[in-house]
């Protein structure tokens, strides 16, 4: 059986979060997905969101990680380990929040530096403490094809799972993961009364 999930899209200029998160729950939606993307300029942040949607009932069923500065994961340097830590953080306030599952990416925009040891610690470092905390990390199929590939024959971790976009021509013609869980899940556009058509983003929860 299927189930939705919609996405709390917090960037649009017209429309605030707190609007959105009201209309995904007047269009009868019971379950989100937040956009923890750490920006300073919401009114109604990410943490107010995560709050509001308790508030009125719906269920939070992760947490989308930011992806801003992903890249220098793979680059030695203090830059790197700025990022690594930040995700360490992000975990922490996962775990104080009741959220147990996050979704993240391996790299951003088409020219990232070629996946490596360096990152692959790193990435490691962040898994082991998702564990430690009992939260799941699903990395998504980004348009660049090796990352997910690299990271899942390096890492072996029922913790860690693949969490598939649907991009169309995009490469990969299935989920990869060597675990005993997927998270299965496809992007898809649902008009809910109040939201124009293209913010509202939707995933199918397939059990």
């Amino acid at each position: 059986m299927s189930d939705l999930a919609v996405c709390v899209q917090d960037d649009d200029k017209n429309v605030s979060p707190k609007e959105t998160i009201d209309a995904i729950y007047k269009a009868g939606f019971k379950n989100v997905f937040v956009q923890y993307y750490r920006r300073d300029n919401l009114e109604f942040d990410e943490l107010k969101q995560i709050d509001y949607c308790r508030q009125i009932g719906l269920n939070i069923i992760f947490c989308h990680l930011g992806y801003k500065n992903i890249n220098e994961i793979w680059i030695a340097g203090e830059k790197g380990e700025k990022v690594t830590n930040e995700y360490i953080e992000d975990l922490e306030f996962m775990k104080e929040k009741q959220i147990d599952m996050v979704i993240m990416h391996l790299s951003s925009h088409m020219n990232p530096p070629k996946y490596n040891e360096i990152g692959l610690e790193r990435i490691k470092k962040i898994v082991r403490y998702a564990k430690e905390l009992g939260i799941k990390i699903a990395f998504e199929n980004t348009k660049m094809w090796g990352y997910l590939e690299y990271v899942f024959e390096n890492i072996k971790s029922k913790n860690l799972a693949a969490y598939y976009r649907n991009w169309g021509q995009y490469p990969h013609p299935m989920i990869i993961s060597s675990n005993d869980w997927v998270y299965k899940g496809k992007h898809i556009l649902h008009h809910a009364k109040g939201i124009k058509r293209k913010q509202v983003m939707a995933i199918v929860l397939e059990n």
